[in-house]
């Protein structure tokens, strides 16, 4: 049996009791390396801040004494999200794949740096239209066409 935590912990993220309950029964019960993270972002959206919060909670010493919960080590984190995936499917998550022997962009970055400073290529952190809103009224109230919301 594997569990996904992702869409419990969604539900318990503002409840660190509830929470730390529903984790430490899993991985007592499942085992730490049975217990995955899979990504329901296609229905909530970017789980970054839901990550963010996993990796930084911890189960407390007393609920480990009383209910013998493990700790929430990086290596249990580690295979939540992402190690106990590859075992699962059977991925090397340490195997390098894809290596370059050559980096063609990291080869030219001084070039390209160059450039730049002499004005031959533009930044690419340069806004290319107003960026306030008084420059977007400006525009607006400066344009040829009459821009209408709906």
């Amino acid at each position: 049996m594997w569990v996904d935590l992702a869409a419990v912990w969604r539900q318990l993220l503002t409840q660190p009791d509830q929470a730390a309950h529903a984790v430490g029964k899993l991985l007592k019960r499942v085992g730490d390396k049975r217990v995955l993270w899979g990504t329901d972002a296609i229905w909530y959206g970017s789980p970054q801040a839901q990550i963010m919060a996993m990796r930084a909670f911890q189960i407390t010493a007393e609920y480990q004494d009383r209910y013998g919960y493990p700790a929430l080590s990086e290596e249990i984190k580690t295979g939540i999200f992402g190690g106990n995936a590859a075992a699962l499917f059977g991925i090397d998550a340490t195997a390098t794949r894809c290596a370059l022997t050559t980096d063609p962009l990291s080869a030219h970055v001084s070039e390209t740096a160059d450039l730049r400073s002499h004005g031959a290529l533009p930044s690419p952190w340069t806004p290319h239209g107003p960026t306030t809103r008084r420059q977007i009224l400006s525009w607006l109230a400066s344009s040829s066409t009459r821009w209408a919301p709906f």
